[in-house]
């Protein structure tokens, strides 16, 4: 990286290849684990790639920040070829929003302002816009057509036509802090007092498995298919990360041995420093929000990891070696 330059983001794509921008327009590639880096876009030194977001066959988008005029200007570019070549795509004005790419050729922009979302399913050749209902920094997409928005307070949203038209989840009747759907209609809601299911778009909410939030913390939940459903999080009594698991019929409780790491500072704006207690292995992270969605993972360079490009809010970290979990921690991004 350029001399004082700092990582802004970190993109893994398999175990040797991995991207890396810093904080004075550069972007590094490795093919090699991270032995070996090439320089495979600059940008000017008044600007720096705010996100990358990469497909396994290393295509994918970034936004760029750049500095015009003293105001803060957001670009979007394709990536392709590798990830070797970047072209400019469109102006974003003075918000970076969040881009998500999903499955297929489809591209999801939200959090701009006037809460509009811009959504193309052709890999960025063609655009259409939406509007959300309220202004938030809390929105995903879990498909093309189905997305969510978590206000601060409850209620929240749910859209099964690419925002066309939004509808309260409400019925719930208590803030929910993370949600997972399968399909159009299932989904699995984390809230302080247990995890809730609805098959009806979140109009209805069945109590599927209660417990008390002060000792035991879900963190985010996946679904493998319509019936098995996976909850992770930790137990402050027993001190052990737990996986919850359902087939369609009950939740079983299974302990995880890990270990609860120590972040600093905390809460944080930049940089994350682990207390690793000198562990000499490789180690990978993952990052997800509030929501159960994963927002970063790459591997640990030294004993930091940076999250200046995160939204504000919490998130929960995870640590492995050889696919084996070894830490978590929670932190707050300022």
């Amino acid at each position: 990286l350029r001399d004082t330059s700092r990582i802004v983001d970190y993109r893994v794509i398999n175990e040797d290849t991995m991207l890396v921008s810093g904080s004075l327009g550069e972007v590094l590639k490795s093919t090699d684990g991270g032995v070996n880096w090439e320089s495979i876009f600059e940008s000017p030194q008044s600007a720096y790639v705010a996100q990358i977001e990469l497909r396994p066959d290393q295509t994918g988008f970034a936004i760029i920040k750049a500095d015009s005029g003293g105001l803060n200007n957001y670009h979007l570019y394709s990536i392709s070829n590798n990830a070797l070549q970047w072209d400019y795509i469109l102006n974003l004005d003075q918000n970076p929003g969040y881009l998500q790419l999903l499955e297929d050729q489809t591209v999801i922009i939200s959090n701009l302002p006037n809460n509009q979302l811009m959504i193309s399913v052709d890999n960025g050749q063609n655009w259409t816009t939406a509007s959300a209902p309220v202004s938030t920094n809390k929105t995903y997409f879990i498909n093309d057509s189905v997305g969510i928005i978590y206000s601060n307070s409850y209620p929240d949203y749910i859209t099964v036509n690419s925002g066309a038209d939004w509808n309260t989840i409400s019925s719930l009747g208590k803030k929910i802090l993370a949600v997972q759907f399968v399909n159009n209609q299932q989904g699995i809601a984390i809230c302080y007092d247990g995890l809730y299911k609805t098959q009806d778009q979140g109009q209805s909410w069945d109590l599927e498995y209660p417990y008390s939030f002060n000792t035991l913390l879900p963190s985010f939940i996946s679904y493998a298919n319509d019936t098995a459903a996976y909850v992770l999080g930790f137990d402050e009594n027993s001190g052990e990360a737990f996986l919850l698991t359902s087939y369609g019929l009950q939740w079983i409780k299974e302990p995880i041995s890990i270990a609860k790491l120590n972040v600093y500072p905390n809460p944080a704006k930049d940089i994350i420093t682990l207390d690793l207690n000198d562990y000499q292995g490789n180690l990978n992270y993952q990052l997800f929000n509030l929501t159960g969605q994963k927002v970063g993972e790459g591997r640990i360079l030294g004993n930091s990891i940076p999250i200046a490009s995160l939204a504000k809010g919490f998130y929960t970290l995870y640590i492995q070696s050889d696919n084996q979990l070894k830490y978590t921690a929670k932190f707050e991004k300022l």
